[in-house]
């Protein structure tokens, strides 16, 4: 009986069943046995236990008490029973102010800032003694790692890569390797990223991009196997539109970062316009917005941010909207940051027979992905008279079929777990196969 491979899983965010960097990773991995699976991970968040047990975290704060000599060895087992701790911890350590203060730089788009963060882990004894016991205990037999912004990351992989001799299988959800004029330090950690992702590709043997305009860009420049592997669902049986009652609700749920909820506000004022009462938008966010974001958000009587939601409340949701809301940001920044990237939730929305309004710039992945599908209605313009007259035309749509028709065709084609899960399985068994053979 062929034995199931032992995968260290390696990313910042632990596994999530709402998190979109964590449920990506337990979409692509919920075939395995439970009792195969095992993560390292690099934030104070909970894990989610749906597909694995074993969780190991080193934290920006056990990494500077380590590097100012406060703590000599790094890192935390987190079970179950310690994991209902983590979260009273999380919320004490948020009013602590020099911890909200580190938390807030590191976690930034400063450019600067992600220099400092890895200076400061590359300076610090990340690979620890609590670390490699609980390595030896796990012994794996391949990683799995999500790709980030940060050297110290992919350092860190390559070094478990040439200690235990296994190899890579390295997704990549967000584009951190092409340079974009945003000064001296976003292009000097881009090509200090750029060394890491080549030196680490050599111990790789397939790589997961999340669209397919990003394995064209990567394959060109990092040369490997790839296969495109946005997130994936369990397509729906039934395609049904249900239309629209007297009172039309929006729902956006998702991540309110990179300028969206400046996106989110333009729509409401749009709305606003309209001089209509019988539509409403209702945002949610795991992360909680800082009280300008809210404030924006909330503007408007026909907006409001609502707070978050677990996996459940946001399916039940879903069902009860009539028009799912996607977003990304016209600014140039922002522009470049998700031009390869295809939102987590796109497959969702695809798979929720409900229509779909999509506002963002064309060239942004998300965006072009759903209107080359035919599947959502799109708004590619930031002004609100375009907004205003886009918006009037797509209430006046009286029947959404087309739509699902197609999305339903697109996410049996390109998001059905099956597929993906399959060929990542094929990958590992013919790992294994040439491994054994050795």
């Amino acid at each position: 009986m062929e034995k199931n491979p032992k995968i260290l899983i390696v990313s910042h965010n632990p596994l999530s069943d709402t998190q979109s960097n964590g449920k990506t990773i337990t979409s692509l991995l919920s075939f395995c046995p439970k009792e195969s699976l095992a993560q390292l991970y690099f934030t104070m968040d909970t894990p989610d236990f749906t597909i694995c047990d074993r969780f190991f975290r080193i934290s920006d704060l056990d990494i500077l008490k380590n590097f100012f000599m406060i703590k000599k060895d790094v890192g935390t087992v987190i079970t179950k029973e310690y994991s209902k701790k983590i979260k009273g911890e999380k919320e004490h350590l948020h009013h602590n102010f020099f911890y909200s203060f580190i938390r807030k730089l590191f976690v930034s788009k400063i450019s600067i800032m992600t220099t400092l963060r890895d200076y400061i882990w590359k300076n610090s004894e990340y690979y620890s003694k609590s670390f490699e016991k609980w390595l030896e205990e796990i012994n794996p037999d391949i990683i799995f790692f999500q790709s980030s912004n940060c050297c110290f990351a992919f350092e860190f992989v390559y070094e478990i890569c040439k200690k235990k001799n296994i190899k890579v299988i390295m997704q990549t959800t967000d584009d951190y390797l092409s340079y974009k004029k945003f000064g001296l330090f976003f292009n000097l950690n881009v090509y200090k990223l750029r060394k890491c992702y080549q030196k680490l590709n050599q111990e790789t043997i397939l790589i997961l991009p999340i669209s397919k305009k990003m394995e064209l860009y990567y394959q060109k420049h990092f040369p490997n196997q790839y296969y495109v592997a946005m997130n994936s669902v369990v397509p729906m049986e039934e395609i049904t539109f249900t239309p629209f009652k007297n009172n039309i609700k929006i729902l956006y749920a998702g991540n309110l970062g990179l300028n969206r909820f400046q996106v989110l506000h333009l729509l409401a004022k749009a709305i606003d316009s309209l001089n209509r009462k019988d539509i409403f938008i209702e945002i949610y966010s795991i992360e909680k917005p800082n009280q300008k974001v809210i404030d924006q958000l909330n503007f408007f009587d026909c907006c409001r941010y609502c707070g978050s939601l677990d996996k459940n409340a946001l399916l039940k949701k879903r069902a009860e909207s009539d028009i799912l809301l996607h977003v990304e940001s016209f600014d140039k920044k922002n522009r470049h940051l998700t031009q390869y990237s295809i939102s987590t939730k796109i497959p969702e929305l695809m798979n929720s027979n409900k229509p779909i309004l999509a506002i963002g710039p064309k060239e942004v992945a998300s965006i072009e992905y759903l209107k080359d599908c035919r599947c959502a209605y799109i708004i590619d313009s930031n002004r609100l008279e375009e907004i205003t007259k886009q918006i009037k035309k797509f209430l006046s749509i009286s029947n959404f079929q087309e739509y699902l028709v197609n999305a339903h065709h697109a996410v049996a084609e390109n998001h059905d777990i099956k597929k993906v899960q399959s060929f990542v399985r094929k990958v590992i068994s013919n790992y294994e196969k040439k491994k054994n053979t050795l």
